[in-house]
């Protein structure tokens, strides 16, 4: 594709769903949506690196990796930079949908060695009123797929995503995901969103209490002079449905079952 090109799309799909992620195409970045956000400490890549990233419980070598709300794709790409061996995004709105689906075959288009060895797969997932604010409707040009059909993952990720999605939906995808998802990260922020999701740091604790057991967290780090962030946090979560199969697994080969 000619830079012209690049540079085309990205306005255009910048005109359907302005750019949330600042992501490096063609030598330049996605165009920033709100300057003060991206200038604080957590944003995007500080993000990453702060609240995720520390909190990867092994070694991502041959693992999966999925993303609910993956936005644009960003930590998609740190995903396969960092070696997970396949990654999977969901989103349910269909503008970003659409910039994940050109950023991921962008990427893929240049095959950089290291993405080379990576599958990057995308999907569309839910349905119209679950998992999507009043602002984000669901359209048809997305592909569904039922949660049953996506591979049992090593890790998901839940990055600043839950309050756009109401308590009921929710509570029912938590539970779900503790059927299909060894560990869980869930990035916050401490506050009050219009759909009343899940957000704060004791609200988060109480959605998974059921089927799943903290394992750690991060707090915001102390800041430099001149930075500014959120009142962000994030937990890693490991499904207590998944180990207890594991265990039992376990015991049965133990004992010649």
């Amino acid at each position: 594709m000619e830079k012209q090109d690049v540079s085309d799309m990205v306005t255009n799909l910048g005109d359907l769903r302005y750019w949330y992620q600042r992501i490096e195409v063609d030598g330049e970045v996605t165009p920033v949506f709100n300057k003060e956000m991206a200038e604080t400490a957590f944003y995007n890549q500080g993000k990453w690196e702060y609240f995720i990233k520390p909190l990867i419980p092994f070694a991502p070598e041959g693992r999966i990796f999925v993303e609910c709300g993956c936005n644009a794709g960003l930590f998609l790409l740190l995903a396969a930079e960092m070696g997970f061996s396949t990654v999977l995004g969901l989103e349910g709105d269909d503008g970003w949908y659409q910039q994940a689906c050109f950023i991921l075959e962008y990427y893929q288009g240049r095959q950089p060695e290291i993405y080379r060895r990576v599958s990057l797969a995308l999907s569309r997932i839910g349905k119209a009123g679950e998992g999507a604010s009043k602002s984000c409707t669901i359209q048809s040009s997305c592909l569904a797929r039922d949660w049953s059909s996506l591979p049992r993952a090593d890790l998901t990720l839940l990055a600043n995503v839950l309050y756009w999605i109401d308590r009921e939906s929710a509570g029912r995808y938590i539970a779900e995901l503790a059927r299909s998802s060894d560990y869980c990260i869930v990035v916050s922020v401490n506050g009050s969103y219009p759909l009343g999701g899940p957000c704060s740091r004791e609200e988060v604790c109480h959605a998974f209490k059921n089927d799943w057991e903290e394992v750690e967290s991060v707090s915001p780090p102390q800041l430099e002079a001149g930075e500014r962030g959120r009142d962000m946090f994030s937990i890693l979560f490991r499904s207590r449905v998944l180990s207890s199969e594991h265990d039992g697994n376990s015991s049965g080969q133990r004992a010649g079952l």
